[in-house]
Parts: structure tokens; C-alpha cells; sequence
């Protein structure tokens, strides 16, 4: 009878290292993913910037950057305030909202609002009607394309 008490108790011991040793693996493990696991970035974050318009497609049509005379640059900042600035300095300000791959003017909400077709940390391309035709801008992001 002590013998098989003292068995019972042995096993019971092992079988709590052994639970705890798991336990401490699992948590290990949870722990090294949560690390690796990164925030992916929302488009209302990644349109925050600064932009340079690369081209422009009208009705079909590709006109490079080079072709416009000059910089045109969009500046989206975290506050909802944006710029468009021409290549002969003029600017335009405004405010913009980001939702469902669209940007609206919140301030002309009868405006027909521009879609976003693609948007990294290093791209930005957008589509619109501009006088009965579709264009489509690609843009990169200004540090990106000083290097």
C-alpha cells in the first residue's frame, strides 16, 4: 500500500513537469509568434505621404511625368488634410477620407469620390472621371523616388 502510494505520488509529479514543461513550451512558442507577426498597414496609413505623379492615362492615352513640365505632387497627412501642387507652384489644399478603396472630399460630398486601384508603401495609382473621361494616375511616393 505505501508503495503504490508512493507510486501514485511519483507519477502524479512526473506527469506535473511534464505538464509544466509543455506549458512553458506553448508559451515560448506564442510568444516568438507574436513577435513575428507584424500590423498590416491600413490604406487610410500607407496614403500618408507624400506623392509624385509618375503618369497619367487619359481615354487610354500614357503621358509620362517628364511630358507635363514638372513636379505634381499630392501630399496626404495623418490629420486628413491634403495638398496638390502643380508644376508651376501652385497649390490646392483640402481635406481627404480614406474608406472602402475610395478617397472623398468630406467637404464636396456631392463630388464622385477617386478610386484607389493600388496602393503599397511605394505606389499610389488612382482612377477618376475627369470631364467624361476616365484617367488613372500612378504615383510613388517622393523619398522612393529620390533615391
Amino acid at each position: 500500500p505505501f508503495d503504490s502510494v508512493l507510486s501514485i505520488k511519483e507519477n502524479t509529479m512526473r506527469n506535473i513537469k511534464h505538464i509544466s514543461t509543455t506549458l512553458v513550451l506553448l508559451a515560448a512558442l506564442a510568444f516568438q509568434s507574436c513577435k513575428t507577426i507584424q500590423k498590416i498597414p491600413t490604406q487610410k496609413e500607407l496614403i500618408v505621404g507624400e506623392w509624385l505623379v509618375e503618369s497619367v492615362n487619359v481615354g487610354g492615352e500614357l503621358v509620362p511625368a517628364t511630358l507635363l513640365g514638372g513636379d505634381i505632387r499630392f501630399s496626404f497627412k495623418p490629420d486628413g488634410t491634403a495638398h496638390f501642387t502643380t508644376p508651376d507652384g501652385q497649390t490646392e489644399k483640402g481635406r481627404y477620407q480614406v474608406r472602402e478603396g475610395k478617397i472623398f472630399d468630406p467637404d464636396s460630398p456631392a463630388d464622385d469620390p477617386v478610386d484607389i486601384v493600388e496602393l503599397s508603401t511605394s505606389r499610389l495609382v488612382i482612377s477618376m472621371i475627369e470631364e467624361g473621361e476616365k484617367m488613372e494616375m500612378t504615383l510613388t511616393q517622393a523619398l522612393a523616388a529620390n533615391r
